[in-house]
């Protein structure tokens, strides 16, 4: 019988039944969310990563750090069209990988993703010298694959020139930025969370080059033991991946807490399956931001925000300019725990002590208007739009939706000293680093002096 069969490679046989585990596991994601007390450790997001695949291979765990191994995935996302700065972009770019490909340490591999918009416009030029197509040629040593939203295939090879980059490690996939259903009407204005606007185009880009890393690895058997998201445009400097590294292996060990390491938004990074919590966003989104709309209704674990707290740089709390590349935990709805608010004035540190008093009460998780959980209260820094709630899908609801996951938004790190912006210029980032910038406590730590 079987020589009637057609002769299937044993790779694409595997490649079909990932990629089948793969579909049913998002769907499972999607419709199976529980931010119960119980299980705010192990929600589905979390959970339903646990099998083995590819001889052994846990996806959720990375390969060889362990034996001075380490792999590290960059998912480089922004608009195509960066104007007259494309190449030095590219350069910075490349910059930040050559400096992330070497350790004194770890055996270290940097692949990179980008995912982007199909420049159109800047196509239809005389001469191609289009900003993607700069950033593809300085660093194609460097990428496995490159995501284009709203484009044809005929388009594709008319813009870019593929022979200046190698046709076995880059695909052009085209997609199209999705209207998420129920929502258009809802909102008109670009506060709105929709995929063409705001906040959304980020996430988009986020999760469809996260799932060609994903297939990446299940093609070539391997595992990112780290992944960094980066702005094409932005770029913290220097980067050092001994540090990551290093994190990642205290992370398995217990001897890290469960945390992404960020500067808001804007740069994120984490071992990898505390990353993918962040690149699964746009899938469950709407159903986030719909079921907590509420202002202040939004589910947290309350070691991950004292954690996030504690960890702060100083100027997290402080007005523009200075918070721009923080965290925007002064914009978050937080508990309210204050005995006299009439005496004692709304601040960091103010916030920090009621968080403080919640953990010495034993609260793990709360979802606020529940029985017997503590008012919210806007932070001092929240615009009028974080005080709304809503379904502004920005800044606030990117930390929020870590929160709800009990994973903690500590500071940037990872060796970075500066941040130079997309005007070109070097800007001051100062930031923890170490136990400094992601605290280690337990309940001693806390607790030891009564409220």
């Amino acid at each position: 019988m079987s020589r009637f069969l057609p002769s299937v490679p044993p790779l694409a046989v595997r490649v079909v039944f990932y990629a089948i585990v793969s579909i049913l596991v998002l769907k499972w994601d999607q419709v199976s969310l529980n931010f119960s007390e119980d299980r705010y450790d192990q929600v589905v997001l979390e959970g339903g990563w646990g099998a083995n695949l590819g001889g052994g291979l846990r996806l959720d765990e990375g390969m060889g750090v362990e034996g001075r191994d380490c792999k590290i995935g960059v998912i480089l996302i922004g608009k195509s069209d960066l104007g007259d700065k494309g190449q030095l972009y590219a350069n910075r770019i490349n910059q930040t990988l050559s400096s992330l490909s070497t350790s004194p340490k770890y055996k270290i591999t940097v692949n990179a993703y980008i995912s982007s918009n199909f420049p159109r416009d800047e196509c239809k030029k005389p001469i191609h010298s289009v900003s993607l197509q700069t950033i593809a040629d300085t660093i194609k040593s460097y990428i496995k694959g490159i995501v284009l939203t709203d484009s044809t295939p005929q388009e594709i090879n008319y813009c870019f020139n593929k022979s200046r980059v190698p046709n076995d490690t880059i695909l052009h996939r085209s997609r199209s930025l999705p209207k998420i259903p129920g929502l258009e009407n809802l909102l008109k204005t670009t506060r709105g969370l929709r995929a063409d606007a705001g906040s959304g185009p980020q996430w988009f880009r986020l999760k469809y080059a996260w799932d060609y890393l994903e297939e990446r690895e299940i093609v070539q058997g391997i595992s990112y033991d780290v992944v960094l998201k980066l702005r094409l445009d932005e770029t913290p400097q220097p980067l050092s991946s001994t540090v990551m590294c290093d994190i990642v292996v205290d992370s398995r060990k217990g001897l890290k807490p469960r945390a992404l390491y960020a500067m808001s938004d804007h740069a994120f990074w984490g071992p990898r399956n505390i990353f993918k919590i962040s690149a699964k966003i746009s899938d469950n989104l709407s159903w986030f931001l719909h079921k907590y709309k509420r202002s202040g209704s939004r589910p947290f674990g309350v070691s991950a925000l004292l954690r996030s707290f504690l960890s702060a740089h100083p100027w997290t709390f402080q007005k523009f300019p200075k918070y721009w590349y923080k965290n925007k935990l002064a914009t978050l709805w937080v508990p309210d725990t204050r005995e006299n608010k009439n005496s004692e004035p709304w601040t960091s540190e103010t916030i920090i002590k009621g968080i403080k008093y919640l953990y010495c009460q034993n609260k793990t998780y709360i979802t606020p208007g529940e029985t017997g959980a503590p008012k919210m209260l806007a932070g001092p820094l929240a615009a009028e739009v974080d005080q709304k709630g809503g379904l502004y899908a920005g800044e606030p609801a990117f930390i929020e939706w870590n929160h709800a996951h009990n994973i903690s938004m500590c500071e940037f790190g990872g060796g970075m000293e500066w941040l130079e912006d997309k005007r070109g210029f070097k800007v001051e980032q100062p930031t923890y680093s170490g136990d400094q910038g992601c605290r280690m406590f337990d309940y001693s730590d806390i607790c030891s002096v009564s409220r």
